[in-house]
């Protein structure tokens, strides 16, 4: 099975799309490394910059997690899922903008 990141790395040119790969494999490193102060410090940076996104997400499955394993999983499948919308608006962008012309 394929990394959604790995998915993603075509798009390391949209900054945005880039700054979520990023964002992601940090809180990976956390999590692996056991660092869950620094990767609950991450998601909670993640979650003020990606205000709106998380809101929509948080509205959708509104259980909370209540376990470390259980917060890093909501925050890889959230971000993971926003790069991914990212990189289909980005591919849609592209097809209309050629339509256009």
């Amino acid at each position: 099975m394929n990394d959604y990141l790995d998915f993603l790395e075509k798009y390391k040119d949209f900054k945005e799309i880039s700054d979520i790969v990023d964002e992601v494999r940090k809180l990976r490193v956390y999590y692996h490394t056991q660092q869950y102060d620094k990767m609950q410090q991450h998601i909670n940076k993640l979650t003020s910059k990606y205000l709106a996104e998380t809101y929509a997400w948080n509205t959708t499955f509104s259980s909370m997690p209540a376990t470390v394993e259980q917060a890093y999983k909501n925050a890889e499948d959230k971000y993971g899922t926003y790069g991914a919308y990212r990189a289909w608006c980005s591919d849609n962008y592209k097809e209309i903008w050629q339509r256009s012309f």
